[in-house]
């Protein structure tokens, strides 16, 4: 997770992401990380368009 994403995340979040799911959710045209907060539910996207 970027440096500039961290400083907006909730501190006492638990933070997951998987590279597998990554891949199944990108496409052609879009891409990203997919972050999970196990502790609150939150999910945050870093997505890029291609």
């Amino acid at each position: 997770m970027s440096d500039q994403l961290r400083s907006l995340l909730p501190a006492s979040g638990t933070w997951m992401s998987s590279n597998e799911f990554t891949e199944a959710v990108s496409t052609i045209k879009y891409y990203g990380q997919v972050y999970l907060d196990t502790a609150s539910g939150t999910v945050y996207l870093v997505v890029k368009n291609t």
